[in-house]
């Protein structure tokens, strides 16, 4: 009775087999056409790939330490020679980055001063076009800056308009001693022109410069007292 009901459900049965997860397919491969189709050559170099990859496992390891190893021992002569540079030229021995570097700034702020200017050639242009009035027409020759000592050579239409400059130069703060040197008619083009010479410092610098004259001073007067008192 069951297979003679068989054919009925054929559909059926091949549409849930079709849903299952294994195949249900006849194989009928055997021997190396088999191997190729299943991984069963996989399973049969496993030890040999195990072996393998415990090997790079191990020579990594190995190469890491290495690596690690000379790192360390660079670093301890670092230390070392860090130690020995700081005790020869400060006279204090660390081999601690930070401190050395402490060390170095405090020297460095202890001995000099800041060698960049607090106004400098660019700076004394821009302080020139912005006081200058506009209604003058000033052309500038030539500009000469050196340590603080500025020579400006300019072309004006009046000698009036020379001194003009000159004073409002010698409203900034950082200008001193103003003074217009000499004066030339240009014939030619019906001008003048004009040698201005004055120093550029700041009070900031120059109360650093006497401070540091007074602390000079000082120590020849307390010798002088000294030597008399003995």
């Amino acid at each position: 009775e069951h297979e003679a009901q068989l054919p009925r459900f054929a559909k059926a049965i091949g549409l849930a087999l079709s849903l299952s997860r294994r195949a249900t397919d006849l194989d009928l491969r055997q021997g190396p056409v088999e191997a190729q189709q299943s991984y069963r050559f996989l399973r049969n170099k496993t030890p040999l790939l195990a072996g393998l990859g415990a090997a790079l496992a191990v020579s990594f390891g190995f190469s890491m330490f290495a690596e690690m190893s000379a790192l360390s021992s660079e670093r301890e002569g670092l230390e070392q020679q860090l130690a020995m540079a700081t005790q020869t030229h400060f006279g204090k021995k660390t081999s601690d980055p930070k401190a050395a570097a402490d060390l170095l700034e405090a020297a460095i702020t202890g001995k000099t001063d800041d060698p960049v200017p607090e106004i400098d050639a660019f700076g004394m242009m821009v302080e020139l076009s912005e006081r200058i009035p506009t209604e003058i027409t000033h052309d500038i020759a030539e500009l000469d800056y050196n340590r603080g000592a500025v020579i400006i050579k300019g072309i004006v239409p009046k000698i009036e308009d020379a001194h003009t400059v000159a004073a409002k130069l010698e409203e900034h703060e950082c200008f001193h001693d103003v003074s217009i040197k000499r004066t030339t008619h240009l014939k030619n083009q019906d001008k003048h022109k004009y040698t201005l010479e004055f120093s550029a410092e700041c009070q900031s610098t120059a109360t650093k410069k006497g401070a540091k004259g007074k602390k000079g001073s000082k120590k020849p007067a307390g010798k002088s007292k000294k030597g008399a008192q003995r």
